[in-house]
């Protein structure tokens, strides 16, 4: 995948192409949280966990990308499941996944 698309829409958006990156990573990490605990925890099926997993995008869009609110929400979410998770647990994981989705997206 060629690089010109993107940094052409980051010029148009006003983001940097390295801002563009981080937002990329921001949205695969939430992605790949929300499946994690979907499948993890929730035992959801791929399409539910899929669904569950684009609402931690959103949510972490619309809370402005404050991860101290995502670890909240999936620590709300386990409990109210009866599966509570430490948020220690769960912060180690979202930083674990932040990695992997620089990665990924590195690589697109």
């Amino acid at each position: 995948m060629s690089l010109l698309p993107e940094k052409v829409q980051a010029e148009e958006t006003g983001l940097s192409h390295e801002e563009m990156i981080n937002f990329k990573a921001r949205a695969e990490r939430d992605r790949l949280f929300g499946l994690w605990l979907a499948k993890e925890y929730l035992h959801l099926d791929e399409a539910a966990a899929g669904a569950y997993a684009q609402d931690y995008v959103r949510f972490d869009f619309d809370h402005g990308h404050r991860d101290g609110a995502l670890l909240e929400r999936a620590h709300a979410d386990l409990v109210a499941c009866g599966r509570p998770v430490s948020l220690h647990i769960l912060e180690r994981h979202l930083h674990q996944l932040s990695k992997v989705a620089h990665e990924n997206v590195e690589r697109s």
